[in-house]
């Protein structure tokens, strides 16, 4: 009776310890189960994050068009005539022609993007308070001039990261609807005009340029011989302005057609 007493006892020992280690590890289970869902309860949303960059892109884009069109295209012209506080370049100086490339204003356009575009995204403060940690990389962009619009091809790595998650957007594009080829081009025309007469401001040939295009004109005289010439497209309308595309002439003296 005593030895059946203790195998007893053995068996009751035994049934304990299993059932106490089978509660273990299903609580172990549970916890890490817990933790694996609260991951996969973290999300990022990107389609938020892609929409308010290409909303800032565009918005930077219709200001670099701007930008670029009140300098005729250059950012650092070596020579200028400053007018409310723009660097104006002169396309005609005293007989020397400085008529910027399609290289150069693009690189105009590229350098406003660039250097802009976060001061729109300002840090990603809406993120940041909605408990998200963000990780910015450098702006990169690329400008193409098509007959009726900029276009912007953006690279700006931007990493959002909540918890474990973290998501990154490189990519965006945007446009600008403007027709600065037929700014461009009529600038181009007025010089060449300019050179056939070098001091004499050619109003006859400004008139027929700008009827030719659609456009309007204004000019300027800065004294000195200094006359700013600006064209302005009254059918586009960019941050409810018309667009304008001005640039400068030096003469050794002025006179009229």
């Amino acid at each position: 009776m005593q030895k059946k007493s203790q195998v007893t006892v053995f068996i009751i020992i035994g049934i304990i310890v299993i059932l106490i280690a089978g509660a273990f590890l299903l609580i172990r289970e549970r916890g890490s189960s817990a933790g694996a869902n609260a991951n996969q309860g973290v999300s990022i949303d990107t389609s938020s994050l892609n929409g308010f960059i290409t909303s800032c892109a565009k918005q930077t884009a219709q200001d670099a068009v701007v930008y670029t069109g009140l300098r005729g295209g250059v950012a650092f012209p070596a020579e200028f005539l400053t007018f409310t506080g723009i660097e104006i370049p002169y396309y005609f100086f005293e007989g020397t022609e400085s008529v910027p490339s399609d290289d150069t204003i693009k690189e105009t356009l590229k350098y406003y993007m660039d250097n802009s575009l976060k001061s729109c995204t300002n840090g990603f403060e809406s993120f940041k308070q909605q408990g998200y940690s963000i990780e910015e990389g450098d702006i990169n962009s690329s400008v193409t001039i098509a007959e009726e619009e900029v276009l912007f091809d953006i690279k700006y790595p931007v990493t959002l990261i909540k918890d474990s998650a973290r998501e990154t957007k490189s990519d965006f594009s945007a446009s600008a609807k403007v027709m600065m080829p037929k700014m461009i081009s009529a600038a181009r025309e007025y010089i060449t005009s300019q050179k056939e007469n070098p001091n004499a401001f050619r109003t006859g040939s400004l008139m027929d340029i700008a009827s030719k295009q659609s456009l309007t004109f204004e000019a300027i005289d800065r004294g000195n011989g200094s006359v700013i010439i600006s064209l302005i497209d009254e059918n586009t309308q960019i941050n409810k302005n018309p667009f304008i595309f001005s640039f400068a002439v030096k003469y050794n003296w002025t006179s009229t057609e």
